[in-house]
């Protein structure tokens, strides 16, 4: 009796011991693969936001929002009876900043990561760049009102910057749609960096490449050769057209001036041609003198008009 009962002890202790294991067994592994997330980690990282606003924006696209895209990031533009749809150039941060903005009100609301979201556009600010602050509105906002209420957003949003002088940044308004909604309320700011030197301007809807005086055949910037290099490599990427149109300064004929802008298209054009650019995906035009963007009347508004204009078509 005594040695039955003692085999049933020693049967519940084997019973015991095996499921005690087995459950502290399990809580350690648990404990030992999950991961403790803080607050810290749950807020976003603007740095890599930064980063991936491409790979986003290409989601957001893909997931039917495309309205969205073509608002923040191309801008149609009819060419003769064709309407083509133009890439805007630098780069452009916009979705989802913490910025909001109550209906017809220029006041913005910012949350608590908008400090670092601040500071980390001005530390992304290149020596040779600019930072765009684009504000929008919608019509039902305006309601034929003369106040522009897309520039008050953007002043607004460009007070909260302390040291961007301005020669740093840039200001601009523009229509997002017809009517406001709340899901839209954090979507109406946009933030673009430009590059801004002697050489390139990029501006809203094209890039200016400007030439010295007389100059067509051959390009002997180093700027200009990175700027085009850089553009060949996304070229090949996304398969973009390129439309190059040459401009010039009114000193010779009219007709001379139209060859010398087609000279300075083509050489650009031949520069991404050798870079593996199909010649087919670029086209070329003139305008010769006809269309100024400075006086002509000093050489530092010659030099502005003398000048290639380049846009990434879609």
């Amino acid at each position: 009796m005594r040695l039955l009962i003692f085999v049933l002890w020693l049967l519940l202790g084997l019973v015991y011991w095996y499921f005690s294991d087995s459950c502290c067994s399990d809580t350690k592994t648990v404990s030992e693969t999950t991961e403790i997330i803080s607050q810290d980690d749950i807020q976003e990282d603007v740095s890599t936001t930064l980063d991936q606003t491409d790979q986003a924006e290409s989601k957001l696209a893909a997931d039917g929002d495309k309205e969205d895209i073509d608002a923040s990031g191309t801008i149609e533009e009819k060419d003769g009876d064709e309407v083509v749809t133009i890439s805007r150039p630098g780069k452009m941060i916009k979705k989802l900043t913490p910025i909001g903005f109550i209906k017809s009100s220029a006041e913005p609301v910012v949350d608590k990561s908008w400090v670092s979201f601040r500071d980390s556009l001005m530390n992304l600010i290149g020596t040779d760049q600019i930072l765009q602050v684009e504000g929008m509105y919608f019509e039902d906002e305006v309601d034929g009102k003369k106040t522009d209420l897309g520039m008050a957003r953007a002043r607004n949003v460009l007070k909260l910057f302390s040291g961007l002088t301005d020669d740093k940044s840039e200001l601009k308004s523009r229509s997002a749609g017809a009517e406001f909604t709340k899901d839209k309320a954090n979507n109406l700011i946009a933030f673009r960096f430009l590059k801004r030197t002697k050489n390139i301007k990029e501006i809203d809807d094209r890039t200016l490449i400007y030439f010295p005086y007389n100059s067509t055949r051959q390009i002997s910037n180093s700027e200009i050769e990175k700027y085009l290099i850089d553009l060949s490599n996304r070229l090949k990427q996304t398969g973009e057209k390129v439309r190059l149109i040459g401009h010039t300064d009114s000193f010779g004929s009219d007709s001379s001036n139209r060859l010398l802008g087609l000279w300075r298209a083509e050489v650009i054009r031949d520069y991404l041609v050798s870079k593996g650019i199909s010649v087919n995906k670029i086209s070329v035009f003139t305008k010769g003198e006809s269309i100024p963007i400075a006086s002509n009347k000093t050489e530092s508004g010659r030099s502005k008009n003398r000048r290639v204009e380049l846009q990434i078509i879609k």
